[in-house]
């Protein structure tokens, strides 16, 4: 049985207002019903309100709609004297754009493609000596002993924290201590080979 109280906004609804009740049993003020779903055909509760059948052919009478206002526009548009030969000077204007749009690409494909060819061999150079000098570095007898260093740093760390249970990732302890942050202390010492193949990335410059 529909309901005396408006499912939108919660109020009355007087036997003398005007309302709207829906087969879900909610019941809404017209205004309410209106502010509500024009476009959604669902009730607030979530249940449709039409059928899919009903919407679709709600959306087809809409577009129909749309193109028969467009339709008398286009029809006023031509009975205007002068518009037809603007319409046809605009129309060649496009299509040059279009055009030279189009011959643009073209050239820009072909130089991109120069280019490529080109500077290809420079580039695998490039790629060639950042692997190598990554390959060096890691390797080194620096990088061998910071991965040492940081093992020896995590394996302290974790002895104390297994002594002293207060002292396991506690920051403003850290801090207090003049220690640092615990996860820099675990990640920062760690050589990534990220980190290197950034400090040897380059870029071509013109300058």
């Amino acid at each position: 049985m529909p309901s005396n109280q408006c499912y939108y906004c919660k109020g009355t609804i007087e036997n003398d207002t005007p309302r709207v009740d829906l087969f879900c049993l909610h019941s809404f003020h017209t205004f309410c019903y209106c502010s509500m779903t024009f476009h959604n055909y669902r009730c607030s509760c979530g249940e449709d309100i039409i059928s899919h059948a009903l919407r679709d052919q709600i959306r087809l009478t809409e577009r129909t709609a749309d193109v028969m206002t467009a339709e008398n526009a286009v029809d006023t548009l031509k009975a205007t004297d002068g518009f037809t030969k603007d319409l046809r000077d605009l129309k060649k204007t496009i299509a040059r754009g279009k055009r030279a749009h189009v011959a643009l690409n073209r050239v820009c494909r072909d130089r991109r493609t120069a280019f490529i060819t080109e500077t290809r061999p420079f580039v695998e150079r490039i790629y060639d000596l950042q692997k190598n000098y990554v390959k060096e570095v890691s390797i080194s007898v620096e990088a061998k002993a910071l991965r040492s260093e940081s093992r020896s740093i995590n394996k302290k760390l974790q002895a104390m924290e297994r002594i002293y249970p207060r002292f396991k990732k506690d920051i403003t302890l850290y801090t207090m201590l003049h220690l640092g942050s615990p996860w820099r202390l675990r990640c920062m010492l760690r050589p990534a080979m990220w980190k290197m193949k950034r400090f040897f990335r380059t870029k071509p410059r013109l300058l």
